[in-house]
């Protein structure tokens, strides 16, 4: 992984106090950490949890009208140009992390005239 692909990973830490007051570190990554997509067009994200073996995953769209979500992380956009939000939350024995991915979408291709 690059530097570049490094410093865009959207990575949220939430570090949990445990039963014995030990800390534990719950932490979700989804890839890609941003996307530009075309109206109705598809892309699947990715989510890595580290800290726990047996988390579950729910996938959100923030905004109303701004696509959809499968439970397996396929997003559609939406069918109306703007700036949506996907949200991943990992949860595992009561504990949560979450993490925020920027979606674009456009209407088109951009293309020289007369093409």
């Amino acid at each position: 992984m690059s530097a570049s692909q490094s410093s865009r990973i959207a990575l949220l830490l939430l570090l949990v106090i445990g039963a014995f007051g030990q800390s534990r570190i719950i932490s979700i990554a989804v890839f890609p950490a941003e996307s530009t997509l075309y109206v109705r067009q598809m892309q699947t994200f990715t989510a890595v949890i580290m800290g726990t073996n047996d988390a579950t995953i729910r996938w959100t769209v923030l905004e109303p009208g701004g696509g959809t979500i499968t439970e397996d992380g396929v997003y559609t956009a939406s069918e109306s140009i703007g700036i949506y939000h996907v949200v991943a939350v990992a949860m595992s024995n009561g504990e949560r992390a979450q993490t925020v991915v920027k979606v674009t979408v456009v209407t088109h291709y951009d293309t020289p005239p007369n093409a």
